[in-house]
């Protein structure tokens, strides 16, 4: 069911018994399993803050192009956003759980039955192993590795 106010980009699949929640903004280039929430005024595939610098040291914005796969029994939570991989896509496995007031940069790979509670930061390229449980306002920084069955606790930088 995709509610009132809710904006849908171009090559989006959203799978069956999918829910999308009032204003929403799923844009280009993403993927939604089956059976998955996604929350009110959540932005799923939205551009991230991808920069690079030229020969003169001037920032550039960098292209970000790869997408989003949000996979099975997915809840995403309220005033979220999940941000399009560069090249490869931010890939959110099955059975995650995503609390309100989070961020998931670009690049990130949330593996399976995760549980992410509000106010989390995942900045890009993170990589989240199963089962892990992410405590309230955490902040996880470019590129770092989670491994499975792990509790991270509250305000952990």
């Amino acid at each position: 069911m995709i509610e009132d106010f809710v904006v849908i980009g171009p090559n989006v699949c959203i799978g069956d018994n999918t829910s999308i929640k009032q204003g929403a903004k799923v844009l280009g280039n993403v993927k939604i399993g089956k059976n998955c929430i996604i929350r009110e005024n959540a932005v799923v595939g939205g551009q991230g803050f991808g920069v690079v610098k030229d020969e003169y040291g001037n920032n550039l914005k960098m292209a970000q192009l790869g997408g989003v796969v949000i996979g099975d029994h997915v809840e995403v939570g309220a005033v979220n956003t999940i941000v399009t991989g560069t090249i490869n896509p931010t890939i959110i496995e099955d059975y995650v759980k995503i609390d309100d007031h989070v961020h998931i940069a670009h690049n990130c790979h949330i593996k399976r039955n995760v549980i992410i509670t509000a106010g989390v930061i995942l900045s890009g390229s993170v990589i989240v192993g199963e089962n892990v449980w992410i405590g309230p306002n955490s902040t996880v920084m470019n590129s770092v590795e989670i491994q499975d069955n792990t509790l991270i606790g509250i305000g952990t930088l």
